[in-house]
């Protein structure tokens, strides 16, 4: 016995209406250009695959990426902590592994090697590999 064409026809319809993912709705990820706006305070120093010790005055240095293209990062060093140098320009991503950075009549393209909604990891072309915390909106520890 033929089935009718239409009763084939919903029945397919309805079988993969029923197919769908399980997992709930998925939440697109944020892009680059969102990410990477806010204060990051820096975490890790590494040089050429070699981790260096970061005393706490150096863990105060930060940059602040703002949604407008702007950077503004400033730099502690020493015992007792001081201010060591700041520094403001402009930054672009080109794409999501690249920084680029302006400032001071100077350009420089960085590495990307993961940006996350919490963590933000920059490798120069000297081999220093440069790793940030972001902290919470509002509430920056400079």
């Amino acid at each position: 016995m033929k089935a009718p064409k239409p009763i084939i026809f919903l029945l397919t319809f309805a079988l993969l209406l029923s197919c769908g993912s399980d997992n709930g709705p998925e939440k697109a990820m944020p892009a680059s250009e969102e990410l990477i706006v806010g204060h990051w305070t820096l975490n890790e120093y590494i040089d050429n695959g070699t981790p260096k010790p970061l005393t706490d005055c150096n863990k105060k240095s930060f940059f602040e990426f703002k949604a407008d293209g702007s950077i503004h990062a400033i730099f502690y060093e020493g015992s007792p902590c001081t201010f060591d140098s700041e520094s403001t320009g402009e930054y672009s991503l080109p794409d999501d592994t690249t920084l680029f950075v302006t400032s001071g009549g100077n350009s420089a393209n960085h590495t990307i090697v993961s940006l996350t909604e919490t963590d933000l990891k920059l490798l120069y072309s000297s081999g220093v590999q440069l790793n940030f915390l972001r902290e919470p909106a509002g509430n920056p520890v400079n």
